[in-house]
């Protein structure tokens, strides 16, 4: 308890102190230091360090001999005059009375059983008050993040929301936006609530979708401001929908590369998601209640890297007299109550994260994220299933940049948009129309199970979402669409890659390697990208004549196995290798060349974990000396 209490104190004296070094974990905690008071300024630290220990070990318990003494200095400083703790000070009296409580606990005969300490810990986790490291996110969620909901599903972390999810989300696509003969998609939804699902996604192009799922809501009591609201149960859904606009403000005609949405009336992202509360919450015609929010905003569907351009354009100073602002900073508005690009003058509050979406272009959105200098896009749905190996992939390349900064990553296309089950790839296009809708569950010869299992075991995948075709009073997931992904997606440990490895094969073996219509065409191990060098000498060094070269360079894009490394070369004697990790910021990896007068040919590779290695990139230069 007195562990929990130093935490709190330290929180409470931060405005007033230099605070340092409060680090928690995920068991054990072992209170190593306590740093005193000095010149009226409080510096108190605390380390909080543990290794991964059983929870029948005892709590390392040399904390009362630090606290005790800490705590009576504390509250006898009044008087000898170094403060006094009713006047105006840094040390207010709740500090002084906070001491007592603390000095109180130190008298303990011993520590609080370790298990209150990881219930209290488990809590501020969930609460995201000490946020993980995004590098460890994929192996938390698979093992000690993984949860189960209160129907019994498994659930896990979607990134840096912070919010848990169920494995299995109900994607807005299939019957609800293409309702066959006798399928309705209002059931679809109420079965997959009923299931537990907590993660629901729809968008402004999926035609009558949205209005489907806000006839759900109103019989589920899910709508703000008609009695009967269950603020619970929306408070534990997870709900995202979409937007195919490029711009939050669109001045002129142009409304951005790529731009569409169903509305009639809708010219930028911002009416986009005001059109999602009404048909979703409201009355279809513009109007939603106070109260109505989307947890997730997506902008959908960016192909290429001039619909980067338009999302970021304006983002870190928006202009409301420019002819364009990017979507980036209108939903920007919309998610913090402000009102930058002049679109949001109500400064509503309507969407609690936003994210981006893909199928084709990795290199896109790696670009979009590493751009993303303030942190504002928090999540990845991203097409993944066991042929994207077979193009340019999206499980080596912007998967890990995604995981690596914190975002949440979504799996979609799981069945390649039901090509792997038959429909015909020719048209090149997405589903369009009721006939599309595959209404069986898998096949014979390839089980839809493994494929979801799959998905869910690719490194950095959180969860995934699909759309459902057919449902079955029966609950056999011979039948049921919903029964048998959710089922599927109960996977408490990934696939091992020798499980994977023969899904993939089985996957071409029955569908083929022309599923991925969606999906930019392999390239293999690419060299590395934007190449550059520089003299990069001291006057010293150049006076000696030893002068240094700094070479720089963008990751290279991954084939079919994972980025390792990369290897530099003078001429042909190679001087060195750089370790690759996912680029997540537009900063390049570098290498320094110490004595290396006179012209030289620099060539760097990228090396992959199978061993493959690419191309060289190359760079002549001359880098004089005295």
């Amino acid at each position: 308890m007195y562990l929990f209490l130093c935490a709190l104190w330290a929180s409470a004296v931060k405005k007033n102190s230099c605070y340092d070094n409060l680090k928690f974990s995920y068991s054990n905690l072992v209170l190593e230091n306590m740093v005193f008071f000095q010149n009226q300024n409080a510096i108190f630290k605390i380390i909080l360090d543990s290794s991964v220990c059983g929870s029948s070990i005892p709590l390392v318990c040399h904390a009362p001999r630090v606290v005790r003494p800490f705590a009576l200095s504390l509250m006898t400083s009044p008087l000898s005059g170094a403060w006094n703790p009713w006047s105006p000070s840094p040390f207010p009296l709740p500090l002084f009375l906070f001491s007592l409580l603390l000095f109180t606990f130190s008298l303990l005969p011993s520590s609080p059983p370790l298990a209150n300490i990881k219930a209290l810990w488990a809590y501020l986790y969930q609460k995201r008050i000490f946020p993980e490291n995004p590098e460890n996110q994929w192996r938390r969620n698979m093992g000690r993040r993984q949860r189960n909901t209160q129907n019994g599903l498994m659930t896990r972390m979607l990134g840096k929301t912070g919010r848990m999810a169920t494995t299995f989300g109900l994607g807005g696509q299939g019957s609800i936006q293409w309702p066959r003969r006798g399928v309705d998609g209002e059931k679809i939804i109420d079965k997959a609530l009923g299931k537990g699902v907590t993660y629901f996604d729809t968008s402004n192009i999926y035609g009558p979708s949205q209005l489907t799922f806000g006839k759900a809501f109103r019989r589920l009591h899910l709508v703000p401001e008609v009695p009967g609201y269950d603020r619970r149960l929306r408070k534990n859904l997870f709900l995202a929908s979409k937007t195919h606009m490029r711009y939050s403000v669109a001045a002129s005609e142009a409304l951005g590369p790529n731009s569409v949405s169903n509305g009639a009336r809708v010219r930028n992202a911002i009416h986009d998601v005001r059109r999602s509360l009404s048909q979703i919450f409201g009355d279809g015609r513009g109007g939603y209640p106070k109260g109505a929010y989307l947890d997730l905003v997506q902008i959908h569907n960016i192909n290429t890297l001039e619909e980067v351009d338009a999302i970021f354009e304006g983002l870190e100073n928006p202009d409301p007299h420019a002819e364009h602002i990017g979507a980036l900073a209108g939903l920007l508005d919309l998610r913090d109550g402000t009102n930058r690009t002049g679109a949001n003058p109500a400064e509503e509050k309507l969407v609690r994260h936003i994210g981006i979406t893909g199928h084709w272009n990795s290199p896109a959105y790696m670009e979009a994220i590493q751009r993303d200098r303030l942190g504002i896009i928090d999540t990845l749905l991203i097409a993944i299933n066991p042929n994207d190996k077979l193009y340019l992939n999206h499980q080596n390349n912007v998967i890990p940049v995604a995981k690596a900064k914190g975002l949440g990553v979504i799996g979609m296309k799981i069945f390649s948009d039901g090509v792997m089950y038959g429909r015909d790839s020719g048209s090149r296009t997405f589903s369009h129309q009721p006939e599309d809708v595959y209404m069986k569950v898998g096949s014979k010869e390839l089980p839809s199970p493994p494929l979801i299992q799959y998905a869910l075991s690719v490194p950095g995948v959180d969860i995934l979402i699909a759309g459902i075709g057919n449902i079955d009073d029966s609950d056999d997931p011979h039948v049921d669409q919903l029964v048998s992904n959710i089922d599927a997606a109960q996977l408490r440990e990934p696939l091992s890659p020798d499980d994977m490895r023969r899904i993939e094969e089985r996957t071409y073996e029955i569908a083929g390697g022309d599923t991925n219509y969606f999906q930019r065409p392999a390239t293999g191990l690419t060299p590395p990208r934007a190449l550059r060098a520089d003299c990069d000498s001291g006057y010293y060094e150049y006076k000696i004549g030893t002068p240094a070269i700094y070479l720089a360079w963008d990751c290279s894009y991954a084939g079919a196995s994972p980025l390792a490394s990369y290897e530099i070369f003078r001429n042909e004697q190679k001087i060195g290798e750089v370790a690759h990790h996912p680029q997540t910021t537009q900063d390049p990896f570098r290498f320094r060349i110490e004595d290396s007068p006179g012209l030289h040919i620099y060539r760097v590779r990228a090396v992959d974990q199978g061993g493959n290695r690419s191309p060289w990139a190359e760079v002549p230069i001359t880098c004089p000396s005295a």
